[in-house]
């Protein structure tokens, strides 16, 4: 089913066809099938019969062959595309809400980097590429707070609460304002970017001179 919807997905953002909101439904059918995918990834191999007998074997297909084949080809196909790439943006970002696996996380932030580089290289419109990349940053700070939960579990199987009290951890911000994050020594790079694209920006106050006047004060 799930390549049909690629094939469907494709033939419709062919220029004879045209048709970008059927590729946006088959690109909101496939990111819905693997968010059930992802929250329960237990793969079978061996199938046995009621009396423990061996019956099926089948095939491994990883879970990174399955990210790769619901987005790849569409991404390809929808270059210069932006509702399209915007799309998967949205799609990752729920997939990554549902995953449980450290690993499986980082394979889906390495194909939103992907569509991201796709929206770079063939999108000319400036605001265009904007919405693409906050949609990116999306998925990014959807990742950086399962990894924030992952580690917060972590402690509490083996140590307790985060020790955020006794001190934390300081992320420098684009305007070089420091961001503290509880646990942030625990997290990956791309986790840690994304807790300080998600921290809350401190508002800026302006010194004012002693001998500043209010307009109009003096004639």
């Amino acid at each position: 089913m799930r390549d049909q919807l690629v094939e469907i997905a494709i033939r419709a953002l062919s220029p004879a066809v045209n048709d970008t909101f059927t590729a946006l439904t088959c690109i909101d059918w496939l990111g819905d099938s693997l968010c059930k995918i992802t929250a329960h990834w237990r793969p079978v191999r061996v199938h046995r019969d009621s009396h423990g007998y061996v019956r099926v074997i089948t095939a491994h297909v990883s879970y990174e062959r399955l990210v790769e084949r619901s987005f790849d080809k569409i991404r390809q196909a929808g270059r210069g595309m932006p509702a399209v790439l915007i799309r998967q943006l949205e799609a990752l970002t729920k997939i990554v809400e549902q995953s449980t696996d450290a690993d499986e996380r980082e394979l889906l932030v390495k194909q939103a980097a992907m569509v991201l580089h796709t929206s770079v290289e063939s999108v000319p419109e400036p605001a265009d590429r904007a919405d693409v990349q906050q949609a990116y940053d999306n998925v990014l700070v959807a990742a950086g707070r399962k990894w924030l939960a992952d580690d917060q579990a972590r402690w509490d199987r083996s140590a307790g609460p985060l020790p955020h009290l006794a001190g934390s951890t300081s992320f420098s911000s684009a305007a070089g304002t420091e961001l503290h994050q509880p646990g942030a020594e625990l997290m990956p790079e791309s986790a840690a970017r994304a807790a300080a694209r998600s921290a809350p920006r401190p508002s800026v106050v302006r010194p004012t001179s002693e001998t500043s006047q209010s307009p109009g004060a003096t004639r």
